[in-house]
């Protein structure tokens, strides 16, 4: 269900409208109308749209979260014309069987509905003066322009403490995992970021949602494919064949560095193309690969650089240009 309005938002048959007995899971996002613009003051808010296009928009976006995720239900609801401080401008419900999924398909919905669907706000000041903008627009501020990117391990799981290999292999956080994956959300209390991505992986995913975000998922995230190496310690590894360095050599039966360095590539072009602060919840040899490439170096200098579990790191750049990736913060 999707339409636009003129008339205030009622979230009592919104939700009610998405609500399924096959659904464990009910998603729902509230757009409301701040006062604040970047640094610019906003007394209240008008909101326009080209309504065939949008209405046709919105209907291709539902079908498109129907194909990605189960969803039961989806609701989408803007409003149109003049909203003051504190009203709901758009609110977005989502029902799945599971929690996570329902997470991922709202974020999805109303990032993609600010971004293609020809709605326009105007921000109307104190001094009576307003400033017609395409919702996907930035604020107007004094924000970089250039990204700075957070990498957070995910917690502890029974192979990370045992030193065993742990590339494909689902595993659930320890106790002491999920703790310490709460305490990372407290370290970033208070952080707004633009973009959030984890690894598919479940222990990636349960550090951002103990943590207190909802990300988005993106594979080229996952951790090292080790293949025959899986599950297996360092040890055993190099007593099969001594010598062995993951970075330099790969694993039999999984991927090379030449592939993992394809995929980070992508990755790293991706996020340098974004502004304002990014957070990705990731694995530690992929997150340590991922801040070489970003630096422009040879995967094997991961291998000196050593990634706690639970940790935070960050990549950003000298003198706030693109052309000088740096490595800000690293295993704090």
């Amino acid at each position: 269900m999707f339409r636009l309005t003129h008339d205030a938002i009622d979230l009592t048959p919104l939700l009610e409208s998405v609500r399924s007995p096959h659904c464990g899971a009910v998603v729902l996002f509230l757009g409301t109308v701040r006062d604040l613009t970047g640094e610019h003051v906003t007394v209240f808010l008008e909101y326009e749209a080209y309504a065939p296009m949008a209405e046709k928009k919105l209907a291709e976006i539902e079908l498109e979260v129907r194909k990605r995720w189960p969803v039961g239900e989806i609701a989408m609801v803007h409003r149109l014309g003049r909203l003051d401080v504190g009203e709901v401008s758009v609110a977005v419900a989502v029902s799945c069987p599971h929690r996570g999924d329902a997470f991922e398909a709202c974020r999805y919905v109303i990032d993609t509905l600010k971004e293609l669907v020809p709605i326009w706000k105007k921000e109307n000041a104190p001094d009576g003066t307003g400033e017609w903008v395409h919702q996907s627009a930035k604020p107007r501020s004094n924000m970089s322009t250039v990204p700075t990117v957070y990498l957070a391990r995910h917690g502890e799981t029974e192979w990370s403490k045992s030193g065993q290999h742990t590339g494909r292999t689902d595993l659930p956080l320890t106790s002491s995992g999920e703790d310490s994956a709460r305490l990372l959300g407290k370290r970033l209390a208070g952080m707004t970021f633009g973009h959030l991505f984890t690894s598919p992986l479940s222990r990636a995913r349960r550090t951002a949602e103990l943590a207190g975000f909802a990300p988005v998922v993106d594979p080229d995230l996952l951790e090292w494919n080790y293949g025959d190496f899986e599950g297996l310690k360092s040890a055993e590894i190099t007593a099969k064949k001594p010598g062995w360095n993951l970075f330099r050599d790969g694993a039999p039966g999984g991927e090379t560095p030449d592939e993992v360095t394809a995929r980070v590539d992508r990755l790293v072009t991706k996020l340098k193309g974004l502004n304002g602060n990014v957070i990705c919840f990731a694995h530690g040899h992929i997150l340590r690969v991922i801040a070489a490439r970003w630096i422009q170096h040879p995967v094997v200098l991961a291998s000196s650089m050593l990634l706690g579990t639970a940790t935070l790191s960050i990549l950003s750049f000298n003198h706030h240009n693109l052309a000088e990736p740096a490595i800000q913060v690293w295993n704090s």
